[in-house]
């Protein structure tokens, strides 16, 4: 990837949502027909250009560091980095911000994800793209894909990993799933027909900058606090979320 040399590699969970599997296995090593999620990225980035990844461990780290030992040889250069306690995907970054000091521009990957994304494809839509920061996020494409056509996951899967998994990450207590008595967050879609449609160009942050869109079809109504957000697709103009920090109203 032009101008993109180094990348965070994040492999310190515990993996508990893939327990028992994890018990004895880091999340990062499961395997994945005869290889593992770690080999699978190592092997992506090397192809992508990638000279140096910098891997944090903490669960079972020691059959990390012994996977890397075998692989020494094919690339690329690996660097890792033990956290006594676990500092999060900010705090990895924080800690080890000498690594890319001097690189304009670098990636940041969940191993535990496993996607067919176009990494160059990525990098070339940030440098021409993004002032800051490009995120790459699947939330249509995993209920239209590994849902819907592949079954890779179930819907039940689909929604903890959207819905339940980020609210009780975000610490909070009163969303997450439709339960009596907890906020009225709700999508309502149509899944035999939901799908992503292509990338938009839109002026609408301060000062006129323009930032890439991409807009789906197939989803009804988008609530929040039981008001509906979004109609079809289209904004309704209702305000009733609140700004939340650690589970708290600001």
């Amino acid at each position: 990837m032009p101008g993109l040399r180094r990348a965070f590699l994040l492999a310190a969970g515990k993996g508990t949502r893939l327990r028992p599997l994890t018990d004895t296995v880091p999340k990062c090593l499961v395997p994945i027909g005869d290889t593992t999620l770690l080999d699978i990225w190592l092997d992506r980035l090397a192809e992508a250009g990638i000279h140096e990844v910098l891997i944090n461990t903490h669960h079972l780290a020691a059959m990390v560091d012994r996977r890397l030992e075998l692989r020494r040889a094919e690339g690329p250069m690996v660097v890792t980095s033990f956290e006594r306690e676990l500092l999060g995907s900010a705090g990895t970054v924080l800690a080890n911000r000498d690594f890319v000091r001097d690189e304009e521009s670098f990636a940041v990957i969940y191993s535990d994800n496993l996607t067919d994304v176009d990494l160059a494809a990525l990098e070339r839509c940030h440098r021409g793209n993004a002032e800051v920061l490009t995120l790459g996020v699947y939330p249509t494409d995993m209920l239209s894909w590994l849902v819907r056509e592949t079954g890779t996951l179930t819907l039940e899967e689909a929604h903890f990993r959207l819905s339940t998994l980020p609210a009780h990450a975000a610490q909070f207590k009163d969303r997450g799933t439709l339960r009596e008595g907890l906020a009225a967050d709700i999508v309502v879609y149509d899944l035999d027909n939901l799908k992503a449609l292509p990338i938009e160009i839109a002026y609408d942050l301060p000062a006129g900058e323009w930032r890439r869109v991409q807009k789906a079809q197939g989803y009804r109504w988008i609530m929040v606090n039981g008001g509906v957000t979004f109609e079809d697709g289209k904004c309704t103009g209702a305000t009733p979320g609140k700004l939340l920090r650690g589970g708290r109203l600001v």
